[in-house]
């Protein structure tokens, strides 16, 4: 601007030009800023749908290790706990072959639902798949964790029992004092304890508080069979 001044106050006639030149060029600069602003707003989006499960809305098995990671790092550097759950539906094959896949995926997104409204805005729901579904409670101990999951637990069962009937829920649950290892060994430990339920019968909650990398309590199991 200050060269278009002093340009007009020695060569008014060639200013006139520069002016033009400049408007155009600030023209064309506002356009490009605004179509990458908008590149960026939807490559943000495409971003978030692509970590959704299209069924459920909750995240997705390529969301976990991202989430995940994020967790413990936090949790680490806080010096907090953090538990991972992992559930399964007991039944829900003998439902699908019943009831067929629409009246199936319809559970799935009520379970998903169900589950989202009694979390904290700090827990994250993940579908790994199936229905099988992954749940990270950052800052959340042992003393907190396992009320949780049976608040959650008696929370759906008594929500879509009128819907579907029979189905029950096994749940492996792991609190880490403060968390160690990778993501993938986290959901190893959950998804273990999660088939220990199932093995016992199903319906039921596998926990484990873990100390510290090297020290653990033994693990506890809740049979929830008289519940069914």
């Amino acid at each position: 601007i200050l060269y278009l001044l002093i340009k007009e106050w020695y060569d008014p006639s060639a200013a006139a030009v520069a002016w033009q030149v400049a408007i155009w060029s600030l023209f064309h600069f506002g356009t490009c800023t605004a179509l990458l602003a908008g590149w960026k707003t939807t490559t943000r989006r495409a971003a978030k749908i692509a970590e959704r499960d299209a069924l459920t809305g909750a995240g997705n098995s390529t969301s976990f290790f991202r989430i995940a990671k994020d967790a413990i790092k936090r949790c680490l550097a806080a010096g907090r706990p953090l538990s991972i759950a992992v559930m399964d539906c007991d039944g829900f094959k003998q439902f699908n072959d019943a009831h067929g896949h629409l009246a199936g995926d319809r559970f799935l997104q009520q379970l998903a639902q169900a589950l989202q409204e009694r979390l904290s805005p700090d827990d994250r729901l993940i579908r790994w798949g199936g229905d099988e579904f992954v749940i990270l409670f950052p800052y959340c101990g042992a003393d907190r964790s396992r009320p949780i999951v049976d608040f959650l637990r008696v929370g759906i069962t008594t929500e879509l029992k009128p819907f579907a009937g029979p189905v029950t829920f096994s749940w492996g649950l792991v609190s880490y004092d403060l968390p160690h290892g990778n993501a993938e060994s986290l959901l190893k430990d959950a998804d273990q304890l999660m088939y220990d339920a199932k093995r016992a019968g199903g319906n039921q909650i596998c926990f484990r508080h873990v100390v510290g990398p090297k020290a653990s309590p033994p693990s506890w199991r809740t049979d929830l069979s008289d519940n069914r």
